[in-house]
């Protein structure tokens, strides 16, 4: 009986790991981050300080009117523009604070199936080391004691001995097994957590770069124009 369970606490620990594991990936949609950072993008490049410019021809307005579009218009569309990327801004930190909590949990699980790890590796070898010993020392004594004395009660020994001798065999190979599978979850955890760590720099570039930049531009834009518009009614008057 003590060898048909030995090493199940290593192989059970192991199995609260990988269900951990599981129940952070089925909690967890990075999807929902991806999508709203893609949403993010595509609300800017859906408004362009470029309306502003009168030479522009290819928007619809520029065709139909021949110039920019009034500056009012344009501020106006800027502040609907705007609302909406402060609101998908603030989806965007709540994703980063959740894919920043999964990172440091899978830090924690990562070395958690370290330990179980060698765990595992100090039960094979002393299921190994028990193996030699049977095989080189225990057995070939107590078979050859049967042999000689033809005892029944010896080799009924011999005949249990074997049958455990099988079943620790049996019990090491199957900790082999969870050893290799608990060593093919190592770079897995790493790679979810890498794919963490690029998903929230990729956010943090959007909102402390991308976002500034472009509203920079617009102001730019509007400056730009405004001037042009007072350089256009100087002339007229003049």
């Amino acid at each position: 009986k003590t060898v048909l369970f030995f090493g199940t606490n290593a192989q059970e620990e192991v199995t609260s790991v990988a269900d951990e594991m599981l129940e952070g990936v089925r909690n967890k949609d990075t999807g929902a981050a991806g999508q709203t950072l893609n949403e993010m993008v595509s609300t800017l490049r859906g408004f362009s300080a470029q309306e502003l410019d009168p030479n522009r021809k290819s928007g619809v307005m520029s065709r139909l009117l021949g110039r920019a579009r009034p500056l009012a218009k344009v501020l106006q569309q800027y502040e609907q523009v705007r609302s909406q990327i402060d609101a998908i801004s603030n989806r965007l930190d709540a994703h980063t604070s959740t894919l920043m909590k999964d990172i440091g949990m899978l830090d924690r699980l990562y070395e958690r199936t370290v330990d179980y790890f060698r765990r595992l590796e100090i039960y094979i070898a002393a299921g190994d080391e028990r193996l030699r010993r049977l095989d080189t020392q225990e057995l070939p004594t107590l078979a050859r004691e049967a042999e000689s004395s033809k005892d029944m009660v010896k080799a009924q020994r011999l005949a249990d001995l074997r049958a455990k001798r099988a079943d620790l065999e049996r019990r090491v190979h199957d900790l082999k097994l969870t050893r290799q599978v608990t060593m093919q979850s190592l770079p897995s955890i790493r790679i979810v957590q890498q794919n963490d760590s690029a998903l929230v720099a990729k956010i943090e570039s959007t909102i402390a770069n991308t976002v500034p930049l472009w509203r920079q531009q617009f102001a730019i834009a509007v400056t730009v124009a405004r001037s042009a518009d007072a350089g256009e009614t100087l002339k007229r008057a003049t």
